[in-house]
């Protein structure tokens, strides 16, 4: 599973083994430095293991918004600020807000971050495509939903709704902990819809702070990469070559797997397949692109299959200067697939083949004599090819 799609479905496992390959204390310190301060610092939540990854400690709603925010800021965390200024009756200023802004993580980061969280794409299989609250109307968002259970009923429910512009965070939940009936995206994407839709479009627009479209600028180092068949973006550390070390293998185009002694050459494939290892499991998977499977031989192509042929080359005049080519061809066993004239080497005919019966193209040919070929192909890649002299008179 990829990045994109792990983080797009908010799937808990990844999430955890990224913490396990980071480190608990340093990923934890990150989480810090961005926003959650008091993330696993108070009580027994200082004792949270791996379940840190996924939420397992609790978070106060303000630190969490702005760790969000500092996302949208391209990885500058800047301290929550509920005063801008304190004056006397006589308008003496006795305290004025800083702008402290500070770089904690690489900006390459957050944008790849906000690339993911708005692919609608990315997400459908775990929320469906066009969900609320995840997509608002006429405004593009980056969202991260966030679940915590209290055996198996949900506790907690948050929504963060990012813009360039406007960071959202909404907690839904019992003041006394109690497990909650009804946990679903769904009950705060309408609200979230409610209140991130008008911010934009009826005051930020109308003071001209932002328009339909406004989007994230990519830090310089972002890449473009083609990676076992998927195209995405990565950071400027990122070495495709190094990630894609593996070794070539041959596949069967038909089955999707790996070729064997019985997949006939058309049908063969050469890919490159890489290794992972499970840093957990320490389990071995081999990944191949395009769908195909690294893990199964091909089911399709067997040893003992009757493979198509012609069984003969007849000509016949059609008309002045005219003629009828003919091929009796006979399907072995898979459905054929095409069956190609050539004549003198030079391709008359080429049509689809439903089953076991006569082909014919209708050629001009000068009197003398000509060699006609025919080539029929199945489903399975599978051909048969004879080769026959004719004279025209």
């Amino acid at each position: 599973m990829t990045i994109r799609a792990a983080l797009a479905e908010s799937r808990n496992i990844p999430a955890v083994k990224a913490m396990y390959i980071s480190g608990r204390d340093p990923t934890l310190e990150t989480i810090r430095d961005m926003g959650d301060k008091s993330y696993c610092t108070q009580g027994v939540d200082s004792q949270v293991g791996l379940a840190a990854a996924i939420g397992g400690c609790g978070l106060r709603q303000t630190e969490h918004a702005n760790s969000f925010a500092t996302i949208a800021r391209g990885g500058v965390y800047k301290p929550v600020a509920n005063t801008l200024e304190v004056k006397t009756t006589q308008n003496q200023v006795i305290k004025t807000w800083k702008d402290e802004p500070k770089q904690v993580i690489d900006p390459q980061i957050p944008y790849i971050l906000q690339s993911i969280l708005s692919d609608d794409a990315a997400r459908s299989p775990s929320f469906g495509r066009g969900a609320s609250g995840l997509n608002v109307p006429g405004v593009k968002t980056f969202t991260k939903t966030g679940t915590s259970n209290l055996g198996t009923k949900s506790k907690d429910l948050w929504m963060n709704s990012v813009s360039p512009k406007i960071t959202t965070t909404i907690w839904v939940g019992n003041h006394d902990t109690r497990p909650m009936s009804n946990a679903l995206s769904s009950i705060v994407g309408p609200t979230i819809n409610k209140i991130m839709g008008p911010i934009h479009t009826e005051i930020l627009a109308k003071e001209g702070t932002w328009k339909t479209g406004d989007w994230f600028t990519a830090p310089p180092g972002i890449q473009t990469l083609s990676v076992n068949g998927r195209s995405d973006i990565f950071p400027s550390w990122y070495t495709k070559t190094q990630a894609q070390a593996g070794s070539q293998v041959p596949f069967d185009k038909v089955s999707k797997k790996k070729a064997t002694n019985c997949t006939p050459e058309a049908a063969k494939v050469s890919l490159l397949v890489t290794q992972v290892q499970d840093p957990v499991t320490k389990k071995v998977t081999f990944l191949a692109p395009d769908g195909y499977d690294a893990a199964a031989d091909d089911n399709v192509h067997n040893c003992g299959d009757v493979k198509p042929f012609v069984t003969d080359i007849s000509a016949s005049s059609s008309g002045p200067g005219r003629s009828q080519i003919t091929a009796n061809v006979t399907q072995g066993t898979h459905p054929l697939q095409s069956v190609k004239i050539s004549v003198d080497g030079t391709v008359v005919s080429e049509q689809g083949a439903g089953a076991t019966g006569s082909y014919s193209a209708n050629v001009t040919l000068a009197p003398g004599t000509h060699t006609v070929t025919v080539d029929v192909l199945d489903n399975a890649f599978y051909s048969g090819s004879i080769t026959k002299t004719i004279i025209v008179s």
